[in-house]
């Protein structure tokens, strides 16, 4: 699965089957925002650019509006083939401004 950073770049990484997305990411070495790895947090929130992702388990902070808007918890969930996930803290602004509005985000004055 590929990941769009904050920097623009790209990576690239191996998700083993159960695997999460974020676990994924931290055995690549991308140091991804996380918070309580359990789905209850919205920290990991990514948004999923194409592709699919199932989950573990059901999450709690990601809301099914928000899935459907194609909002993913990485924490708990699993790519469903190839897909792309960006993740960045503009991203978690864009998804839930009122808990994040205070990132310091590239575009802010």
């Amino acid at each position: 699965m590929t990941f769009e950073l904050a920097d623009g770049n790209t990576a690239t990484v191996d998700v083993e089957d159960g695997e999460s997305i974020l676990d994924a990411a931290d055995d690549a070495g991308l140091d991804l925002r996380s918070g309580c790895r359990q789905g209850q947090c919205t920290s990991c929130t990514g948004k999923l650019v194409s592709g699919e992702v199932e989950y573990i388990e059901e999450p709690k902070a990601v809301t099914e509006d928000k899935r459907e808007d194609g909002w993913v918890s990485l924490c708990i969930a699993t790519p469903d083939g190839d897909c792309t996930v960006a993740k960045s803290d503009e991203v978690l602004v864009e998804a839930f401004p009122r808990v994040w509005q205070d990132l310091d985000v590239a575009g802010d004055d």
